[in-house]
């Protein structure tokens, strides 16, 4: 409360500094203003992370808030954030059952993995993000499946400058 009060009146004294121009003073409101709406973003929910029970046996969610990094995800109580992030949470319970996490995945031991089967288009996890895959791409990704299904470890890798970025971005 204090750096409120502190800033507050920080702002109020520049805001009466003699000799302020017009064009400052209106950058000062103008940033007070972008102030607020930043506050308005911080406080919508972007993506709901993660549950667990909470101390007092109510389960919560792990938020994560648009305009802020994942650092300052927060643990809010399910009754909090239901009336402002229900499509959130919808999205976090479909996602959830969908089990598409390596820790949920079918362990298989090494030796017994399902035969290799080549991989002729997009997976959709892929093509479901608008994403898809070059050719090059595609026979990468063929040989790591190959590489697991017969349980071998292997590192996909390639020359510095080829283009891993550029075609990651275009």
């Amino acid at each position: 409360m204090d750096n409120y009060i502190k800033a507050y009146k920080t702002y109020q004294a520049r805001l009466a500094a003699p000799g302020l121009t017009s064009e400052e003073r209106e950058t000062l409101l103008l940033d007070k203003e972008r102030e607020k709406q930043d506050l308005e973003l911080y406080k919508t929910v972007e993506r709901v992370v993660s549950h667990r029970d909470g101390s007092k046996g109510e389960i919560e969610y792990f938020c994560k808030w648009n305009g802020l990094n994942y650092e300052h995800c927060t643990w809010e109580p399910l009754e909090e954030i239901r009336p402002i992030a229900r499509e959130q949470l919808e999205a976090y319970r479909e996602r959830e059952a969908e089990a598409k996490f390596p820790y949920k995945s079918v362990a298989y031991a090494r030796t017994q993995r399902p035969p290799f089967e080549k991989i002729t288009e997009d997976p959709e996890y892929i093509t479901k993000t608008g994403g898809q895959l070059k050719d090059f791409q595609l026979t990468g990704l063929n040989w790591l499946a190959y590489l697991w299904s017969k349980g071998e470890n292997g590192i996909l890798a390639d020359e510095m400058g080829l283009g891993k970025v550029r075609s990651a971005l275009g």
